[in-house]
C-alpha cells in the first residue's frame, strides 16, 4: 500500500509540474477562476 501511496504521490506532483510549465494551461485556469469569482460578484450586487 505504502508503494502504491508514492506512485501515486509521484504522478500528482510530475502532473502538478507539467501544469505549472505550461503556460497557456495557467492562463485559462486563471480565467476560469476570474469569471467565476467575477460570477459570484455580479450575483452578490443585485437586489
Amino acid at each position: 500500500m505504502r508503494k502504491q501511496f508514492v506512485s501515486m504521490q509521484t504522478l500528482i506532483n510530475r502532473n502538478k509540474q507539467e501544469i505549472l510549465t505550461n503556460k497557456k494551461e495557467i492562463a485559462r485556469i486563471e480565467r476560469l477562476i476570474d469569471d467565476k469569482h467575477n460570477q459570484k460578484l455580479s450575483t452578490k450586487t443585485k437586489y
